[in-house]
């Protein structure tokens, strides 16, 4: 399988074909963001999973469409929502983290992960964004 990384306004889903994924970064630095979409993709370059990702203090969080995973007991939250619990346990300087049933999110300075309980995820920072839908569409523009 190949990596690729964007943050491009195409809307891409699983199971549509990159048909040059040289166009495509592989080192997600050279976008110029903290924030970007990470596309696995197989033999024939189709997209078998998408992730919106974010870098903070040198590591990279992903979350993707699917398991919400929260629950009444932070020990029991798995898919997104661990992810959030593991980036605020991380103690990173001046993070701030919001957990609910339906919808969750995770601030770092002007970047902002967020997860929805029907699939959605995103990362946004002033008025740019780059999504994973519960559809399996992922795009990233302007909100």
């Amino acid at each position: 399988s190949t990596i690729v990384y964007r943050c491009s306004e195409e809307n891409v889903k699983i199971g549509d074909t990159m048909n040059d994924p040289t166009k495509y970064t592989t080192t997600p630095s050279t976008l110029g963001k903290n924030y970007y979409l990470k596309h696995i993709l197989d033999k024939d370059n189709k997209i078998t999973e998408s992730y919106v990702c974010v870098i903070f203090n040198s590591k990279e969080y992903c979350l993707t469409n699917g398991e919400y995973g929260n629950s009444e007991n932070e020990a029991d939250y798995t898919g997104n929502m661990l992810i959030l619990k593991n980036l605020r346990d991380s103690k990173i300087e001046g993070i701030s983290c919001n957990f609910d049933t339906v919808y969750s999110t995770c601030d770092v300075g002007s970047v902002r992960l967020y997860a929805n309980a029907d699939g959605y995820v995103a990362a946004a920072d002033g008025g740019f964004m780059c999504t994973v839908s519960e559809d399996d569409s992922s795009n990233c523009g302007s909100w």
